[in-house]
């Protein structure tokens, strides 16, 4: 049994199709809803770009010369980097809208839902209830002085006229949360802003943590969208793969006027269709490789992470993703799998992983036999976020390949 995960050209960046030859029920699908890696020439303005995927139009901000492409972030996480990342040197904020219409990503996902926005009557948002969204994003610098604004916001509608984008930082019409850290704060949190959005339920406002805003990180945040709320998780660095952190590593987060630290924030419900990175001056700030889909693999580009006590590998390099269990070794043979057809199956044997082709280690337990029972998984590397999801789906049905050809060797 051969099983491929296949990126059909139509949905390139969205979702996989799963083809296997095996009459078995469809995974969950995981969905990159919108990326942007900044692949543009150093040195140039972000404003009017359209790189990368997910969205409805190009980057807008009326402060052009604040906002441009850099060299990528150096001493960042590995979470699959391409291209460079965005340098913000000045006070400003630069606006991208996220596609929402029929047949985009979003709506496909079931992520898309039609309510009524403070200042933009009807319109279409992520947060309809019953989804999650994850965010990913590189940061790097902010001095971690109080009132050094060096954040990211989400708006449910926003003002991207002339007039408007001339604002700059005070261009806050539809603003629903600011991310990282804001004016005032020295650390790294969010606040619910309900001043430029609809809210109802919960008290909004400012949640922070002890740990100082600054360096070069890896932001994730999980939002649960609810009828009644929106649950808020955030991590700092968490590790890259296909398992998404667990929530007692998330940031303890307290109330601005005081109040019981928690990891995960219950908020007023909330929408959102646009991103908006900003600054309040120069302060060395750079963000890249902004990533939002409905899974923590999603964000993590590629990187498989940790199998069976391994290091986090990069699914497309074809490094042996496994390590051993049932008293095996861990992988080390560089053909590809399948090739070891004499040899049965046993719990003490050792695994064998392709260290050439960016297939993951399918037989990581010993006792599985996949790679040497016929019974091999090919997915094909360079798949993004989503590869790793093909690795653990192949993996298992390899496991019941050869389930059925141990029972088909029983009977005869």
């Amino acid at each position: 049994m051969t099983c491929s995960l296949i990126r059909p050209a139509a949905l390139a960046g969205t979702a996989l199709a799963l083809a296997c030859s095996l009459g078995v029920a469809p995974v969950a699908r995981a969905d990159l809803i919108a990326e942007e890696s900044f692949v543009y020439v150093a040195g140039t303005t972000v404003d009017g770009q359209t790189g990368g995927s997910g969205w409805s139009g190009p980057w807008r901000t009326g402060q052009t010369s604040f906002f441009t492409a850099s060299a990528a972030i150096t001493g960042a996480p590995a979470v699959g980097e391409t291209g460079g990342a965005m340098r913000i040197s000045g006070s400003g904020r630069i606006f991208r809208a996220i596609d929402t219409s029929a047949g985009s990503p979003a709506a496909v996902a079931g992520l898309v839902q039609s309510h009524a926005a403070m200042f933009f009557g009807t319109i279409d948002g992520l947060g309809a209830p019953g989804t999650t969204v994850w965010v990913g994003m590189l940061v790097t610098g902010g001095s971690g002085t109080s009132g050094d604004e060096t954040q990211y916001h989400f708006y449910d509608g926003a003002r991207t006229d002339a007039s408007s984008l001339a604002l700059g930082d005070m261009n806050k019409d539809g603003e629903v949360v600011a991310m990282l850290r804001g004016g005032g704060v020295a650390d790294w949190g969010f606040e619910r802003t309900c001043s430029h959005s609809t809210c109802s339920g919960p008290t909004a406002g400012g949640f922070w943590s002890t740990t100082p805003f600054g360096g070069t990180h890896w932001s994730v945040t999980r939002y649960v969208f609810g009828a009644s709320t929106t649950d808020i998780t955030m991590w700092i660095d968490p590790a890259p793969g296909t398992t998404p952190p667990d929530d007692a590593s998330a940031v303890l987060l307290t109330p601005f006027g005081g109040g019981t630290a928690v990891r995960t924030t219950s908020v007023p419900p909330m929408f959102f269709d646009t991103i908006a990175p900003n600054a309040s001056g120069d302060f060395g700030y750079a963000v890249d490789e902004i990533r939002i889909g409905t899974t923590f693999a999603d964000l993590s580009g590629g990187v498989i992470g940790p199998v069976d006590g391994g290091v986090p590998t990069d699914a497309g390099g074809g490094a042996d993703a496994g390590g051993a269990t049932d008293g095996g070794t861990a992988g080390t043979d560089a053909g590809s799998m399948g090739t070891d057809a004499g040899t049965t199956p046993t719990d003490s044997g050792t695994p064998t992983g392709d260290a050439g082709t960016g297939h993951a280690d399918a037989s990581a337990d010993g006792g599985t036999g996949v790679a040497s029972s016929g019974c091999g998984c090919t997915v094909p590397g360079n798949e993004g976020a989503l590869h790793g999801s093909g690795v653990a789906v192949c993996a298992a049905l390899g496991a019941a390949c050869v389930a059925r050809r141990r029972k088909r060797h029983a009977r005869s």
